[in-house]
């Protein structure tokens, strides 16, 4: 996954992932046929912060996976001057 930090196209995507969190809730209880609230990553966290919806149970799984930051691809600047 690409650096949500400095790519702002990642960072989109994780933020509109969390604002569906209702249509994530509604994919979890037709996927699994339970509420998302049963998960056994539902409920506070280490520091007591609250899982208040899917959206944000999807963060927090996303988190856990550990995924691999990729660094964001710096095009040459003097590449781009040749093509001008």
């Amino acid at each position: 996954m690409e650096d949500p930090v400095s790519n702002v196209s990642m960072t989109a995507l994780i933020a509109t992932v969390i604002q569906h969190g209702d249509e994530l809730a509604a994919a979890y209880k037709e996927l699994y046929g339970k509420d998302f609230t049963t998960d056994a990553a539902y409920g506070p966290d280490a520091f007591g912060l609250d899982t208040p919806d899917a959206g944000w149970l999807w963060a927090r799984k996303m988190a856990q996976n550990k995924p691999g930051i990729q660094p964001v691809a710096v095009r040459s600047t003097s590449r781009m001057l040749s093509r001008a």
